[in-house]
């Protein structure tokens, strides 16, 4: 069971810096440190923190900004496709690219 509380930004800073220490004693020294108490009333589990420790070796930031001419864009426009769905698709081909090689 879950206290509902997220992790505050000071908290989750925190977990990134000291990862090496293990989610056990991160979560007591967020239970304990007066800084972090303020933020989650003093209970913070280790399950938490292995959740956001998980999380965050999972994530997957992929930012791509297509730049396109004028005119290839007027034409996706005028054809009903939006900016939206040729960087998805740009996306989708450059993964199955990467991945299949």
């Amino acid at each position: 069971m879950t206290s509902g509380i997220p992790l505050d930004d000071s908290e989750k800073q925190y977990i990134r810096e000291h990862i090496e220490d293990g989610p056990g004693r991160i979560a007591y020294t967020l239970s304990t440190d007066p800084a972090f108490r303020m933020h989650n009333g003093g209970n913070r589990t280790r399950k938490t923190v292995e959740s956001f420790i998980y999380r965050e070796r999972n994530r997957t930031d992929i930012t791509m900004k297509l730049e396109l001419p004028v005119s290839v864009l007027v034409r996706a426009r005028e054809k009903g496709i939006s900016e939206a769905q040729m960087q998805f698709v740009a996306m989708r081909a450059i993964l199955k690219r990467v991945v299949v090689g």
